[in-house]
């Protein structure tokens, strides 16, 4: 008990009262910055070593695999410094409910068969089944559209409808009979008739070829718990605390399935932000979060809804930079609400000499893209050569990334032109889906789903599996069950687990000595030295000509709330839309002009020859030293 306690000397005042809560259903504000996986994995630990709930009885629920490897490794982190407690069963949401089929599969309460594939869906949010299969699943409906936009229009319906579509009043529809007659915009106008008609083939065509996509799995998943038999029972065996993290960015339906899984004694706590909810789009319900405590008693518990604690005591930021994400705090909820205010003691460096040194935000004003992003590109050199700032410490963030809205590629353009790499990325062949694919199906086998990992690896290396393998080299197949025996898996069964929780591998960074160029959504949960947030304008930032403000402000923040040092906001003052440029605009915020030149930007059609490119770069840096140097 007391290696326990000794947690508590690592947390904040806030901190402890989150990790020391008694049991029953908590709600945990954490503001960007505010040390939430430290909080949740303190927590984790203090259950096992104070409360002596065992491992296996807390289950952790991340809504990303990146946010499960970090949660992973802060309570590894915690019990080798403790010399006690564990990891607990860890999953993402949608391998939580993979975890529930496959136990629903073997209960016989769903139609899925063992080996289900899993169908992907790439940045497009086109589903490739319906892409593949139009004609017959939508050649004959009376709509508008042409066929490809039928498929675009179909494949965002059918996301939406099964994560919950607030259009719904009725309920969070699972079958195409659930759907009510009338008309959804989801986005664009679509009559019910259709999308049942629609849906019904899909499913159809997923049953006879053993597939799921993602939103299905968690329909699916609920559906057989519904079912209130071995699934439902098995799921829930001696489970006392369920722990999510990232709850604003759950949909209706992953809510669905988290309280499923609450019986009578079970606490349930959830970590979020609602001012970090920009997941909207993609069929997150802010509402889970904000109502969190009226819903949680709609599932019979017998447990109480504790207060809610707020963690507002930011580890990552010098005071500038909070100043100036609080006034865009001050457009989302009105002046006098929650603030973030920087943690009171010392922090590890070189955070602690970055907070030191609190530099002013720069704020940039350009009249163009191609401007903001040369100007970003100059200033990018500078810190490198002038000041030996690492180029991978360093992010420039964008709002849009596409070939409608290309302001990365405008970027990535300019830094080219002077020499300075931007972080590309490239699949490692060793994680190809192929390697997973064939692990999977060799691992998942009723033959060897109970052998033990090192048997395996050792039969692999000794020559057996060839014909299962394939075209998959041994040192492949293992090194792939060995990354499974360091994340816990001990017999082949939980490398399908692990299989399914790595998921199609995200692409991996070349190397770690580019500046990273992201949208502002991939770079949640990060943070960098130097942030550069782009292109602040009408249909740019805020983006679209009629965007969602509340939404595009919560986008704001985040992107805010990434830098630690030095944060560059570029664009122009808002006409049409909000303004966002001007939303930062007080104390401890610098504007700098950039003077036209001509529209002689990298990304023209006439090269930039490289006197120019000097003399454009000589005259950024003497507009800027009187701002940019600090003692």
């Amino acid at each position: 008990m007391s290696r326990g306690f000794a947690l508590l000397g690592w947390l904040n005042p806030a901190q402890r009262q989150a990790v020391t809560a008694p049991c029953g259903h908590l709600c945990i504000n954490a503001a960007a910055g505010t040390g939430k996986t430290t909080t949740v994995a303190a927590r984790i630990l203090w259950l096992q070593l104070v409360q002596d709930v065992p491992p296996e009885a807390i289950l952790a629920v991340t809504f990303s695999r990146a946010a499960r490897a970090h949660l992973l490794d802060r309570v590894e982190a915690f019990t080798r410094v403790l010399g006690a407690g564990g990891a607990v069963p860890t999953f993402t949401l949608h391998g939580l409910a993979y975890r529930i089929l496959r136990i629903a599969i073997g209960a016989g309460e769903t139609w899925l068969r063992p080996g289900f594939g899993v169908i992907s869906v790439g940045r497009d949010r086109i589903n490739p089944l319906l892409q593949e299969h139009a004609a017959d699943l939508l050649g004959d409906l009376s709509d508008p559209w042409d066929l490809p936009t039928r498929v675009e229009q179909y494949s965002r319906a059918l996301d939406a409808v099964r994560q919950g579509c607030a259009d719904i009043e009725e309920g969070l529809p699972l079958e195409p009979d659930d759907l009510p007659d009338g008309v959804l915009y989801v986005p664009a106008r679509i009559e019910t008739p259709n999308l049942r008609k629609v849906w019904r083939r899909y499913n159809r065509m997923l049953r006879a070829r053993n597939y799921l996509d993602y939103p299905g799995m968690v329909t699916e998943a609920i559906l057989a718990l519904y079912r209130e038999g071995k699934t439902l029972q098995r799921a829930r065996a001696n489970l006392e605390y369920i722990i999510v993290d990232e709850y604003q960015d759950t949909s209706r339906a992953q809510e669905e399935l988290i309280q499923l899984l609450v019986g009578e004694r079970t606490s349930v706590t959830v970590v979020g932000d609602s001012d970090q909810a920009i997941y909207t789009f993609n069929g997150a319900d802010i509402g889970n979060i904000l109502h969190f405590a009226e819903r949680i008693l709609e599932t019979g518990s017998a447990l109480p809804v504790l207060e809610p604690v707020h963690l507002v005591e930011n580890y990552r930021s010098s005071a500038c930079i909070l100043d100036a994400a609080n006034r865009v705090l001050d457009r989302i909820h009105g002046p006098g609400r929650k603030q973030l205010v920087p943690y009171p003691g010392t922090v590890d460096e070189p955070v602690e000499s970055y907070r030191r040194r609190n530099l002013e935000v720069v704020r940039v004003h350009a009249g163009s893209l191609d401007q903001a992003a040369f100007w970003a590109a100059s200033e990018i050199a500078r810190l490198v050569t002038e000041e030996g700032i690492e180029p991978s410490d360093i992010a420039v963030l964008v709002r849009k990334d596409t070939e409608h809205a290309p302001q990365g590629r405008a970027v990535r353009l300019a830094l080219e032109r002077l020499g300075i790499r931007a972080e590309e990325q490239e699949r490692d062949p060793i994680r190809s889906s192929h390697v997973y694919e064939v692990v999977r199906d060799l691992c998942g086998d009723p033959d060897y789903y109970g052998e033990d990992i090192g048997d395996m690896i050792e039969r692999i290396a000794a020559g057996e599996f060839r014909d299962a393998l394939g075209d998959v080299t041994p040192d492949e197949a293992t090194a792939l069950l060995r990354e499974a025996q360091a994340a816990g898996a001990e017999f082949a069964g939980e490398v399908v687990d692990f299989v399914f929780e790595q998921g199609a591998p995200d692409a991996t960074p070349a190397s770690l000595e580019g500046v990273q160029v992201r949208t502002i959504h991939s770079a949640k949960g990060l943070e960098f030295r130097v942030v550069f947030l782009m292109y602040l304008s009408d249909r740019e930032f805020p983006h679209g000509a009629h965007p969602d403000v509340a939404e595009e402000r919560r986008l704001y923040y985040v992107g805010l709330t990434r830098a630690q040092e030095r944060l560059y906001v570029l664009g122009q003052p808002g006409v049409r839309n909000e303004d966002f440029f001007g939303a930062i605009d007080g104390s401890g915020v610098v504007t700098v002009h950039v003077e036209p030149w001509r529209d002689r930007s990298p990304s023209s059609e006439e090269a930039v020859d490289d006197e120019t490119l000097r003399l454009i770069q000589e005259a950024r840096r003497r507009q800027h030293d009187m701002f940019l140097r600090r003692p």
